[in-house]
């Protein structure tokens, strides 16, 4: 969807693919459509609207959308299209940052197993 709307300049069928994604409630869709918004990128650059942005994006951090975290995060923190929430803004950055880190850990855990399996079967033969 976001390849059709913004690599291949088809913005008219990627940005209706987005919508009826996002009009079942799919996460990142509804995190595409706040950053068009944000952006502007769904029509002139001079067409942006804020507030509707924040809203798609508040949506997609409802729906679990981890870069809605992010996003809704810096929105409040920094008043961008929502009433500024300094604290509820570093409340969302700090969950999008842990999800980060255990994101980290699981790689990091999962390849371990994997190098102590390798060395197990080495050490059996």
């Amino acid at each position: 969807m976001q390849i059709l709307f913004y690599c291949s300049q088809n913005k008219r069928y990627g940005l209706s693919l987005i919508v009826k994604a996002a009009k079942k409630s799919h996460a990142a869709a509804m995190y595409s459509l706040a950053l068009i918004q944000f952006n502007g990128s769904g029509g002139s650059k001079s067409v942006k609207n804020l507030k509707v942005g924040a809203r798609l994006c508040q949506r997609a951090v409802y729906l679990g959308c981890v870069d809605a975290n992010r996003e809704f995060g810096h929105c409040l923190q920094d008043g961008y299209g929502v009433s500024r929430d300094v604290s509820k803004g570093h409340h969302l950055l700090h969950l999008a940052n842990a999800h980060d880190i255990g994101v980290v850990f699981s790689l990091v855990a999962r390849s371990q197993d994997v190098s102590n399996d390798n060395m197990s079967n080495i050490l059996a033969k």
